[in-house]
C-alpha cells in the first residue's frame, strides 16, 4: 500500500457496522441472507481511520454476502478492557478448504483461481489484511468446505485525544 497514511479520528465503530450492512441490505436480501450486528454499547468509540476501517468491514461483508446464499452473517464488536478492537465476521456460506484458507490473504490468489468460479479480482482481502497491518492489528480466518467462514481482526485501541 506503499505511501498510504493513516488519518485517525474518532469512530463510532458500532454505527459504521450497522451503516455498511444498512447499504449492502439489498444484495443479502436478494440472496436471503440475513445480517445481524452486535457491538458494546459504549465501547464503540474508538480513535482509528475511519475510512480504513470502513474499507475492511465493507470487504469482510460483502465477501460474506457473495459466498453466502440462504443463510446468515453476524458481525461482532467489542473492545476488550486490554484496549484491544475485536471485530468478528462470521457467514453460513459454502466456507473454504484449507487449501484456500492457506493463501487468503495474497493478492490476486481470486483471480489466479477464476476458473473454481469464484468471481472477483483477488484484491480485497489482501488490502484489508495490510490495512489491518497498518494499524498495528491481524486478520485470521477459519472455515471449512460447506461449513461457513468466520473472519477475526484485532488491533490496539488508541487512546482518543482530549
Amino acid at each position: 500500500l506503499g505511501e498510504l497514511v493513516l488519518e485517525p479520528e474518532v469512530v463510532a465503530v458500532g454505527e459504521l457496522i450497522c451503516e455498511l450492512a444498512a447499504t449492502l441490505y439489498g444484495a443479502a436480501g436478494e440472496k436471503g441472507v440475513e445480517v445481524a450486528a452486535i457491538h458494546t454499547p459504549g465501547s464503540s468509540l474508538v480513535y482509528a481511520d475511519p475510512l480504513r476501517l470502513r474499507q475492511v468491514v465493507y470487504q469482510l461483508l460483502q465477501n460474506a454476502i457473495k459466498y453466502t446464499d440462504g443463510g446468515s452473517i453476524f458481525i461482532l464488536f467489542h473492545v476488550s478492557p486490554d484496549r484491544v478492537a475485536h471485530l468478528v465476521v462470521s457467514d453460513t456460506g459454502k466456507g473454504m478448504s484449507s487449501e484456500t484458507l492457506g493463501d487468503l490473504f495474497e493478492c490476486l490468489v481470486s483471480a489466479m483461481r477464476s476458473r473454481d468460479g469464484r468471481e472477483g479480482a483477488g484484491l480485497g482481502l489482501s488490502t484489508a489484511y495490510r490495512l489491518l497491518q497498518m494499524m498495528g492489528g491481524t486478520i485470521t480466518a477459519t472455515s471449512a468446505a460447506g461449513g461457513g467462514s468466520c473472519f477475526h481482526c484485532h488491533w490496539p485501541v488508541q487512546p482518543i485525544p482530549p
